[in-house]
């Protein structure tokens, strides 16, 4: 019983050196265990979901602190457990329709650098063919004052 308490504890994370600073009582004729631990690895245990995660021999713990049992956990009622499936549910179509907005805006991004890309090249044609004929006409003035 001990040794799979202290395996499952350390399943949850709790450090080595917490464990190696427990001991365990365990009450005659039953599965009540009682720890005993410097208060810093108490506070490591119960920083950590012990209802969910600790089991021992299939079974959840009751915990207590001192004479005190902690109040159960309450379980999710059918509504509320629908209701949080319905939550994540529209989370993840939020997402998903984020993602779409943003790859459909890459997309409109990638045509109209394209575009512009396009417009830059026939600009800088026409921007040689201009600089062209300015060059002819050029030479031409220049022949012309040296008929003259």
């Amino acid at each position: 019983f001990k040794a799979e308490l202290m395996k499952n504890l350390a399943a949850m994370g709790i450090s080595e050196e917490a464990r190696e600073g427990m001991q365990f009582r365990l009450r005659p004729g039953s599965v009540i265990v009682e720890i005993i631990a410097p208060s810093e690895s108490l506070t490591e245990v119960r920083a950590k979901p012990v209802h969910e995660e600790l089991k021992v021999f299939g079974k959840p713990p009751v915990v207590t602190r001192g004479a005190e049992p902690l109040p159960p956990k309450r379980k999710k009622s059918k509504k509320a457990a629908a209701a949080v499936e319905v939550l994540e549910q529209v989370k993840a179509a939020e997402r998903a329709l984020a993602e779409a907005r943003e790859a459909e805006l890459k997309a409109a991004f990638e045509v109209e650098k394209q575009q512009l890309l396009s417009q830059a090249a026939e600009l800088a044609k026409a921007k040689e063919e201009l600089q062209q004929q300015l060059q002819e006409q050029l030479l031409r003035v220049q022949e012309q004052e040296s008929a003259a």
